[in-house]
């Protein structure tokens, strides 16, 4: 259909119908498109933050490495005796004596109770102390159970006490009710704890430690006892203030270990309080037969603190 005759006339097709449908068609479509676009951003956008303000922010994204290795822990190795004592407030009556060993090569505790009135050579450990002193009592042991002792440590009961609550508890297991007055000794003492797991701080532990060794005459309870300390109160947390602790055992004790000799077990220490480190633990058990050690427990004690 021509509205006009000159050049530039205006044509209107004939098949317009066709054509405004399709182009209906389009144009709903796009207004779909639009609509979802629009309910999705909606809907995203309620748990996202599209703001200016977040979108120009710093990136606070964190990195977490793959690489989760940790510091190598130190090369260690060597044997190291130690004989532990403790004495009433005259320093001369000995309740308890134990060997220690310290065995870096296989990264393990070695513990080994005595009672005082074991007999090495014809005496008594309790006599050769309050005779002649812990160098009398140090050769007599290395000459009777061919062993060679490092160092000693010796501490008064109370002194023990306060040295072991610096360091924190211990939990233990017992298998019975316990319940004992000490009523002898210069330096009396008492247990009253029920059978299952104890939290022991100083007195109690010393006070358990002194029953089973001389009421009990069970050295290998005792010997557990000690163990479980050692796993226990040797850990992180005592390492991180380890300078510290050893000023306060020199001021408490009595021992032959210099600063030197302390600073040098640093690698130890390092070692035995590592998470990653699995400490092994050694019961070394006596029997003896009115005071004489019997055969197997004098070869017991020598296979195990050789170096």
């Amino acid at each position: 259909m021509k509205i006009f005759k000159n050049r530039g006339d205006i044509y209107f097709s004939k098949s317009g119908t066709k054509a405004d449908k399709e182009q209906t068609i389009l144009i709903i479509a796009l207004v779909c498109v639009i609509l979802l676009s629009v309910i999705v951003v909606i809907f995203t956008g309620a748990k996202s933050d599209f703001s200016a303000k977040k979108f120009f922010a710093p990136d606070q994204t964190v990195l977490v490495s793959s690489d989760s290795s940790q510091a190598e822990l130190p090369d260690v190795g060597g044997k190291t005796n130690y004989l532990l004592l403790t004495t009433g407030e005259d320093e001369e009556t000995v309740y308890t004596v134990t060997l220690f060993q310290a065995d870096m090569d296989s990264i393990s505790y070695k513990i080994c109770n005595l009672q005082p009135s074991t007999l090495l050579d014809g005496n008594t450990v309790a006599s050769i102390y309050k005779g002649g002193g812990v160098n009398n009592l140090v050769q007599a042991l290395e000459s009777d159970l061919s062993v060679d002792i490092d160092f000693y440590m010796i501490t008064k009961v109370k002194d023990f006490i306060s040295f072991y609550d610096a360091m924190g508890t211990v939990h233990y297991p017992l298998a019975e009710d316990i319940k004992y007055k000490d009523s002898e000794s210069a330096d009396t003492y008492s247990v009253k704890l029920s059978a299952g797991e104890q939290t022991l701080d100083g007195k109690k532990f010393i006070s358990l430690l002194r029953y089973y060794v001389n009421v009990k005459n069970d050295c290998k309870t005792a010997n557990d006892l000690v163990l479980n300390g050692l796993t226990q109160l040797i850990n992180s947390d005592n390492a991180a203030k380890k300078d510290e602790l050893f000023k306060e055992f020199v001021v408490l004790s009595k021992s032959n270990m210099t600063v030197k000799d302390f600073s040098e077990r640093n690698d130890d220490i390092t070692v035995l309080t590592d998470s990653r480190t699995g400490v092994n633990t050694y019961n070394v058990e006596t029997l003896s037969d009115g005071g004489e050690l019997d055969p197997q427990s004098r070869s017991s004690i020598k296979s195990y603190y050789a170096k």
